[in-house]
């Protein structure tokens, strides 16, 4: 009888073990899951945040450094507006860079779905990077544009009537909706 208590005891201190490394087990599942999204939520909005700036047609007093503007013209005859907008592009890339690892992560968790929101911003970002460097950045548009050069400049620069940052924003807001709704899953 007291091998069967004990035999019993142990069988119960198995199961209570067992029991407690898959709870262990699951908790850290649900703590890299909530850890993906919040540094996907936040990177999105980053990099929305760059291209948005990236596109303005407003140039600020702040992003006008002196030294740096003043070596640049001297050596490479660029223009001011020239370095501000590779600044800006410089921001994006980045933005861009350090979302991916968390890009990677939460297309190996939740699949093609979230990779395809992903792909269609890139392809609008890939757009206006290319517009840009068909551009010379830094003068006005000439009295006579060329019709590439107006499309051009509308891909490139923002405005009211802006079919690139609406169709970017829709893409972005999707893509946030996506995450969001996994957070408040997770989170449930």
């Amino acid at each position: 009888m007291a091998n069967w208590m004990m035999a019993f005891a142990a069988c119960a201190g198995a199961l209570v073990a067992f029991s407690g490394l898959y709870s262990w087990k699951k908790q850290g599942k649900w703590q890299k899951k909530y850890e993906i999204l919040k540094e996907a939520l936040l990177g999105v909005r980053m990099r929305h945040e760059a291209f948005q700036m990236l596109r303005s047609p407003l140039f600020f007093a702040g992003e006008y450094e002196a030294e740096n503007l003043n070596n640049t013209k001297e050596k490479l005859g660029v223009w001011s507006e020239q370095v501000v907008i590779e600044k800006r592009a410089q921001n994006l890339r980045e933005a861009r860079e350090k979302l991916f690892p968390t890009r990677i992560e939460a297309s190996v968790i939740w699949g093609r779905e979230i990779e395809g929101y992903f792909e269609e911003i890139d392809k609008i970002e890939v757009r206006v990077f290319a517009a840009f460097r068909s551009l010379n950045v830094g003068t006005r548009m000439p009295a006579r544009a060329t019709e590439a050069e107006v499309a051009f400049r509308r891909i490139a620069y923002s405005s009211s009537d802006d079919p690139i940052g609406s169709d970017y924003a829709e893409k972005i807001r999707h893509l946030e909706s996506f995450l969001t709704k996994k957070l408040e899953k997770l989170l449930k």
